[in-house]
């Protein structure tokens, strides 16, 4: 999921969470702040994987060209059965039929043909583990509990971190859209309660939210995502999602806009050092420093 969509699914999701406009906006933009530095550190690690390999490839050419000259390796002929020329052993006196010398070569050579054995490719299809999802989920609960129990103006960088790891692992490892995970997940974070997810859990959250007056635009929302579309379908479907809540509350989306910036989750891009304050992304390195070492 790429930063644009990640910004309206999780702004989506913390708003079905019950969370408030301007606290449902932080979490969408610190969701699609780690989604767009993943996205690059990816990038850079595909680059340098091509590059490497090009360097490698060089390197075996040149070792062709300048190193010791090629020596054909000698193989074995006296295993392998001669041609037989079926004429040489022909008994004319018998009526043409192969005399004994030729019916012992052409059974010799029968025996020693050789067949090919077929060679079967095995394709080691690398899937994440779910002890790696376990792990990651015992960290999402830590920040979770964090977040509850003490006062720490980074707690939500922290869970937004843990969130985004699992996040990743577990839609990667289930083939899941992972809008209802993040619905969960934020829910779970608002009341402190303890996080947990197995593959059943996305069926059964849509159904149990199913009744509420936004489920069809977010649904209509969700279906978009899946399907890659992009502004302004996205940015519609979220205001009207956000006019299912009292004027009050949709007011304090005012500064920014729903609509997603870019520009906001570019560190490089400074006009947006102001709102990127706002919505606490100076704090993402703290906290990915808790992360590691938690």
């Amino acid at each position: 999921m790429n930063a644009e969509h990640m910004y309206y699914a999780a702004f989506s999701a913390a708003l079905m969470a019950g969370a408030e406009p301007a606290f449902a906006q932080r979490i969408g933009y610190q969701m699609a702040y780690l989604s767009h530095h993943a996205e690059h550190r990816d990038l850079k690690s595909e680059f340098d994987k091509v590059s490497q390999s090009g360097v490698d490839e060089l390197h075996v050419s040149d070792a062709d060209c300048i190193g010791e000259p090629h020596v054909s390796e000698f193989i074995p002929t006296h295993n392998k059965p001669r041609p037989i020329n079926p004429l040489s052993h022909v008994d004319w006196l018998k009526g043409g039929v192969l005399n004994q010398r030729g019916l012992n070569l052409t059974a010799f050579g029968r025996g020693h043909q050789h067949t090919p054995k077929r060679q079967s490719k095995i394709i080691n299809v690398t899937k994440p583990k779910i002890a790696e999802c376990e792990r990651l989920e015992e960290k999402l609960n830590k920040a979770i509990q964090h977040g509850a129990s003490e006062t720490d103006p980074m707690d939500l960088n922290k869970f937004c971190i843990a969130l985004s790891e699992f996040h990743q692992k577990w839609c990667a490892a289930e083939n899941e859209a992972g809008y209802w995970l993040m619905m969960h997940a934020v829910h779970c974070f608002l009341w402190g309660a303890a996080f947990e997810w197995q593959r059943c859990d996305e069926a059964l959250t849509a159904l149990n939210r199913s009744n509420k007056p936004m489920f069809p635009v977010v649904e209509k929302l969700r279906q978009l995502i899946i399907e890659g579309e992009s502004e302004p379908l996205l940015w519609q479907c979220l205001a009207e999602q956000i006019c299912n809540l009292p004027i009050a509350q949709q007011n304090q989306c005012s500064i920014l806009g729903v609509a997603y910036r870019p520009g906001l989750v570019d560190d490089y891009d400074l006009a947006y050092e102001p709102h990127r304050q706002l919505m606490l992304l100076h704090s993402m390195d703290d906290a990915k420093h808790w992360f590691e070492t938690a």
